[in-house]
């Protein structure tokens, strides 16, 4: 088995990570954990406004029998939130390096207070910035969370977080909230430039978070979603991203700014064909009602060629791998979600790849991924 990028991993914060970091005009609203009445812990955000729960998000190889959102810090493994820790978990899966995506981060998108939305999110950059480096900077690739209530915010922390040296963000669908149109340009013109890549997470778009504001907040705590019903669904059918793919070459986006880089994150993959003939059907017969007057030269289709996607457990992406382009497709383990296989990745990959060339193999576990976020390889000792 090759190396294995892992291009879908989760991290939960320490418990002090905002508080240690938080400028102390928003002492009151800084998130923070507090203990429940059954004795459980929540994130706090908005200063009491929003509570989460957080014991899916936290699995590893926990028996699913024993799972509840409702759980506390003691009885999670540090590699959950410790990032030295994290690298031993790495080391026990067979996982050279890894993409970081926030957990509990985008429950902060709920506040109406601006001022404290742009500085959790600016916040949460320089924390997982820092967090990755004190784990191995060489392996651990945190995504950052643009603030995107404004075209002058979001430039400004994707200048910042670019000479912090990230290398991928949180996709979005625009810099100001709402659709993208073209007063984003001077926005993704930056992201093209810098050639950051645009991390389009099942978990993170469709509305829910960086821009959103005005959900509905709880006073009890709760899950960051529904159930885990409205997950599965988000996982095998690329709900949200489909929309925000949609949106991006309708709008011009792709028209405007064909080096962009996209790749989508824990959406499988299997759905891809499918999705983009449909949507060459729809601009054929109809392109003026989708397209409001943009111009466009090529079809849907030819725009998302050069679209990245991961995948899980899902046998349909490999079956249908040379209609999604095997040099697109990428790994990843969704750890420490309930989604994951953790420590037995390289197994599930054995079983999953076994059949595939040795170079298509090599291609979905690190070439790709590694093409894609300038990646390179640290040399490790492993067991054969």
């Amino acid at each position: 088995m090759p190396r294995v990028l892992d291009t879908d991993q989760h991290v939960t914060p320490p418990k002090d990570f905002w508080t240690s970091r938080m400028p102390a005009r928003f002492a009151e609203t800084t998130p923070r954990v507090v203990e429940l009445p059954d004795g459980s812990e929540a994130w706090s955000f908005d200063g009491g406004l929003d509570l989460h729960a957080f014991g899916l998000e936290n699995v590893g190889g926990k028996d699913p029998q024993s799972l509840s959102w409702f759980t506390r810090y003691d009885d999670l493994d540090p590699a959950f939130y410790d990032a030295k820790a994290r690298i031993q978990a790495m080391d026990a899966d067979g996982v050279d390096a890894a993409l970081l995506f926030a957990s509990v981060a985008g429950r902060g998108a709920a506040t109406d207070d601006d001022d404290l939305y742009c500085e959790l999110f600016r916040t949460y950059n320089t924390g997982i910035r820092e967090w990755a480096d004190e784990g191995d900077a060489r392996r651990m690739f945190p995504a950052a969370t643009i603030p995107c209530r404004g075209l002058d915010m979001a430039m400004s922390e994707l200048r910042r977080v670019g000479d912090l040296g990230f290398k991928h963000i949180l996709g979005v669908q625009s810099p100001s909230g709402g659709r993208p149109s073209a007063d984003d340009d001077p926005f993704w013109a930056m992201v093209e430039e810098m050639g950051m890549v645009v991390s389009l997470h099942g978990g993170a778009v469709g509305g829910r978070f960086p821009g959103s504001a005005n959900r509905t907040k709880a006073k009890a705590a709760t899950p960051p979603v529904r159930d885990q019903i409205t997950i599965a669904a988000g996982r095998s059918g690329g709900m949200g991203v489909q929309n925000s793919l949609a949106q991006y070459v309708f709008s011009g986006l792709f028209e405007r700014f064909p080096n962009l880089k996209v790749a989508l994150i824990e959406t499988s993959a299997g759905w891809f064909p499918s999705f983009v003939e449909r949507l060459d059907a729809a601009f054929m017969a109809h392109r003026s009602l989708l397209t409001e007057g943009t111009k466009l030269r090529q079809l849907p289709s030819e725009y998302l060629s050069n679209v990245y996607m991961n995948f899980d457990r899902e046998t349909e992406a490999v079956t249908l791998r040379d209609s999604i382009g095997v040099d697109k497709l990428m790994f990843g383990t969704d750890y420490p979600h309930i989604g994951s296989y953790w420590p037995y990745s390289r197994y599930y990959l054995h079983v999953l790849l076994k059949e595939l060339p040795t170079a298509d193999i090599q291609a979905i576990c690190w070439d790709n991924a590694a093409r894609m976020y300038s990646i390179e390889p640290v040399a490790m000792e492993r067991a054969a």
